[in-house]
């Protein structure tokens, strides 16, 4: 009987992932930066007082309405995270894989909580309230 070959190189068990199922979760971090801009966008024209020349867009979190670019903030933070299991799924094993994974997972989370402090209020947005006499 010939000799047989063994793989010398141990790969890390991954889930099979249909490539159907793999590219659902990619979509994530497709998604995760046009959704986030679309929603920052509508909000700024819809906010009074807001410029895009002078503002930022995480100063769209300040005043009454300010929820919308929080939760706007979580949910791109959320894509991005899904969009790595998509890589996980993909790229496990595959040399460049455990980089790619990391540095995509390591942009999701930061975009969402710390966003749950205020940033500060500047360049005349949001627009103070008239004084009352």
């Amino acid at each position: 009987m010939p000799p047989t070959l063994s793989a010398s190189v141990h790969v890390a068990p991954v889930a099979p992932a249909s490539t159907v199922a793999a590219r659902r979760w990619l979509l994530g971090a497709v998604a995760a930066g046009p959704v986030f801009l679309a929603v920052g966008v509508a909000q700024g024209l819809a906010r009074d007082g807001f410029d895009f020349s002078r503002n930022a867009l995480s100063q769209l979190a300040l005043g009454e309405a300010g929820w919308v670019q929080t939760v706007n903030f979580l949910l791109a933070g959320a894509l991005l995270v899904i969009g790595a299991v998509g890589l996980r799924r993909v790229l496990g094993g595959h040399p460049g894989g455990t980089w790619v994974r990391f540095w995509s997972v390591s942009s999701g989370p930061p975009s969402g909580p710390h966003r749950l402090s205020r940033p500060t209020p500047e360049r005349a947005f949001p627009p103070e309230p008239p004084m009352r006499p």
